[in-house]
């Protein structure tokens, strides 16, 4: 299976997000509309993710990133503990690909991780990440049921910290201040 594929971005993309941790209650992307996503998942299947009237975390995931290699499992725990809040979805865009590094091929460590989470291909160029203002990993962006931005993170999370963030995605509540 190609590892990449085309993406295409609808909306404005965000400002890229350099802060290590959760989202500073200044950052300039909370309230604002993430764009929308659509490709295609490793099996070849269509995938949008966009503003379908549900909350969400939307996981950059980088195969050779070892803080992406620590955070799946822990959220695949989270998921299979059934610890996602009730009506978030998560998804996740495999992005920067580089086959002269480790854990290559990134569908093939997901699924030897027995990840759940639909995910899609970015491009080469890693279009995804760069609109949804992701610059390390793994990156996440929470948003609410009107698809905008509460909070991000780079980095990995605690566990509690992970859980208090989708909550915040399902109740509309920003980091904003």
């Amino acid at each position: 299976t190609d590892q990449s594929g085309d993406i295409s971005v609808d909306g404005d993309a965000l400002p890229e997000f350099t802060e290590p941790g959760v989202s500073a209650p200044t950052d300039s992307a909370l309230g604002l509309t993430a764009p929308t996503f659509t490709g295609e998942t490793f099996e070849g299947e269509s995938l949008t993710i966009g503003n379908d009237g549900r909350p969400k975390a939307v996981y950059f995931l980088a195969h050779w990133c070892e803080h992406c290699q620590a955070e799946v499992p822990k959220v695949q725990a989270l998921i299979d503990d059934g610890q996602v809040p009730e009506g978030l979805d998560l998804y996740a865009i495999s992005t920067a690909l580089d086959a002269s590094r480790g854990n290559f091929p990134p569908e093939a460590w997901l699924e030897r991780e027995g990840w759940t989470v639909p995910t899609m291909k970015d491009d080469n160029l890693s279009s995804g990440l760069r609109a949804g203002g992701g610059s390390s990993f793994p990156y996440v962006l929470y948003l609410d049921s009107d698809h905008n931005v509460v909070a991000r993170s780079s980095g990995e999370l605690p566990d509690a910290t992970l859980l208090e963030l989708w909550q915040r995605a399902v109740d509309g509540e920003s980091l904003a201040q």
